[in-house]
Parts: structure tokens; C-alpha cells; sequence
């Protein structure tokens, strides 16, 4: 059976940030309460396995992703951290999608999680470990309110409204939205398509709406898990193309979907920008690779990255944290925006 810190921490009589701290030498910690650790450690075993690695200097923290480890986002949102958590003297360690029961054998010092969904999850498997630093990733306001977790959000609201106002400026009224999937009940909401849909339908009226809703995936059907977000952007151009959408602009699920969307729709025959132009979410670094270079609404990924880690940090360190930190979006401009002005 694997000793945790939560047993380290239940026979010495103390939290698990309190076991932490003595095991990483961070923080002020009585030396009452460090005795009574060090010996409970020793007691269960559990010495060799953290102490020797405090000696070097070795801090763990991991990042827990759901289905989402072929996403570009969460690639260039991994190395950020794990470059940060360096210069902080930690080590970051990656997993996918774990199993309960695989939840509750971590042993970190800090879980920092991809989203809400996730952080569900988590906090839900371990239980009673519930002094375990954790902190999520939001990029949209959360559907389920996680307690005593912590988000690094980026509102999706304000994102798909610069992306409207943006085209709006360049002169575009006809504005679609291309979406790996359509929103229905009972699946997992998309805030980026709520807040399209708040935006647009009053603008466009139900009809339009419907006809530049751009899905690549159809309704009712189950989503592949480990999707290719390229892929499924190659799917959404086929959709505009058998539409017969006349919309102008297309604003797209994210970057990777809207770098897709416009590989296919070059192969189809239409010109980007000057048939349709193109803007994507997220704001990573390989749109540079791409010609034409793609426009999008930056969500500040290294900023959320750099964020996340010095909030679990500061809570292993026992300093109390906001349960709500903002991060704003931006626009970077490319090449695939026409001006119509």
C-alpha cells in the first residue's frame, strides 16, 4: 500500500501543506510540528521516498489534462509551465486522463488541473486530501463551482466579443462561427458558443443564425475522444462549403481548427482572406508557421501558465490565495483578416 502525505499528516497530528512544507523546507513550520513529522515519516516509511528527494532540492508539481493531450493549447500551456516551475524550483510533471483510483496515489506537492471539469474530478477522488493544492485552468466561467479551488480564468465572453468587434472594425456583418460541435443538451457546454450565441442570434435572427452556425461534427452524434482539432477544422470548411455560407468571416473554435478550416478551404477553391476571412482562438506560437499567418484572440497562455504556478506554489507555502484570477485576451494580427473598410 502507498503511504501519502495525508497518512504522514494524520499521525503527526497536522495538515498536509504543514507536511509539505517540512518536506520541501519552504515556509515557516514550528519546530514542534517538524519533529512531529519527520518522526511520523520515519515511522510509516515514507522518508526515504520525499526526504531523499528535498535533499537535491526536488519539488514536484503536476498537471493533470483531460482528454486533451493532442491539443496545441494544452502542449504550448505544458511547456510554459514546466519552463516557469523550473526558475521556481520545481520539477512539472504531465499526465493525461487518470483513473480514481490512480487520483488518489499522486504524490505531489501541487496538482494544477486543465479545467473545471477536471478539477471535479480531482477534488472529488481525494477525498479527505482535500489540503492538497489544486488549481485550474478556466477558460469560461465555470458551470460547476469547484470549492476551495482556485481558477486562472480567461472570460469567453470577452473573447468571442473582441473577435466580433474586430471583424466588425475591418467592416464584416456576415459572421460565422465554425465549432467542432453543436451545442445540445446534455452534452459539455462550450462557452465559446454561448457566447456567440448571446452575441450574434438577436443581430442575425434565428434562420441566419442557424445557417452560419459552422459544426463539423453532426448533431447527436458522440464526439471521438483525442479529436485532431486540424482535422476537424478541414470537416467544418466541407460544412461552409455545402452551406453555401455567404458569410464574410468566420471565427473559429480555436487556432488549430481555424489553421484546418483554411487548408481546406484553399483546397476547395476559395481564396483567404480575400473570399473569407478567418480568425482563431488561443494565440499560438505555430499560426507564425502558416501562410497566410493567422489572426487570433490571444488568451495569454504563458501568462495563465506563469499564473497557475505561482498560485499552487503560494498555497503549498500556506499563503492565502484569490479564488478568482483574470487573465485578458488579446488580438494579434496576421494575414488572414481582409479589411472591407
Amino acid at each position: 500500500m502507498m503511504i501519502t502525505r495525508e497518512d504522514v499528516a494524520k499521525l503527526a497530528g497536522v495538515s498536509v501543506s504543514t507536511v509539505s512544507r517540512v518536506l520541501n523546507e519552504r515556509g515557516y513550520v514550528s519546530q514542534k510540528k517538524k519533529e512531529a513529522v519527520s518522526s511520523a515519516a520515519k515511522q510509516l516509511g515514507y522518508q526515504a521516498a520525499s526526504l531523499a528527494g528535498s535533499k537535491t532540492g526536488t519539488r514536484q508539481l503536476c498537471l493533470i489534462l483531460g482528454q486533451s493531450l493532442h491539443n496545441g493549447y494544452c502542449v504550448e500551456l505544458f511547456e510554459y509551465m514546466a519552463e516557469y516551475a523550473q526558475t521556481r524550483g520545481y520539477t512539472l510533471l504531465l499526465t493525461g486522463d487518470l483513473s480514481v483510483k490512480q487520483i488518489q496515489s499522486i504524490l505531489t506537492d501541487g496538482i494544477i488541473v486543465e479545467n473545471e471539469e477536471v478539477a471535479v474530478k480531482v477534488q472529488t477522488a481525494l477525498k479527505k486530501r482535500k489540503q492538497i493544492p489544486i488549481v485550474s485552468v478556466s477558460n469560461g466561467l465555470p458551470v460547476v463551482q469547484t470549492k476551495c479551488i482556485p481558477y486562472i480564468d480567461v472570460d469567453s465572453y470577452q473573447v468571442m466579443e473582441m473577435a466580433v468587434q474586430y471583424l466588425k472594425k475591418k467592416g464584416h456583418k456576415k459572421i460565422a462561427y465554425a465549432v467542432p460541435d453543436v451545442l445540445t443538451k446534455g452534452e459539455r457546454i462550450q462557452p465559446r458558443s454561448i457566447a456567440y450565441k448571446n452575441i450574434m442570434l438577436q443581430e442575425l435572427g434565428e434562420k441566419k443564425f442557424e445557417k452560419y452556425l459552422i459544426a463539423s461534427q453532426k448533431e447527436g452524434v458522440k464526439l471521438l475522444e483525442n479529436r485532431n482539432c486540424f482535422e476537424e477544422g478541414g470537416c467544418g470548411a466541407d460544412e461552409f462549403a455545402r452551406k453555401h455560407c455567404d458569410a464574410t468571416a468566420v471565427i473559429c473554435y480555436n487556432d488549430e481548427y481555424a489553421l484546418g478550416m483554411i487548408y481546406r478551404l484553399e483546397k476547395l477553391g476559395y481564396k483567404i482572406p480575400q473570399d473569407v476571412s478567418v480568425i482563431g482562438i488561443d494565440g499560438l506560437k505555430k499560426r507564425n508557421l502558416f501562410v497566410p499567418r493567422l489572426t487570433s484572440v490571444s488568451i495569454n497562455t504563458k501568462m495563465q501558465a506563469c499564473s497557475c504556478v505561482d498560485v499552487v506554489i503560494a498555497m503549498i507555502e500556506g499563503k492565502k490565495v484569490g479564488r478568482f484570477i483574470p487573465i485578458k485576451p488579446q488580438i494579434i494580427e496576421g494575414d488572414s483578416v481582409r479589411d472591407l473598410m
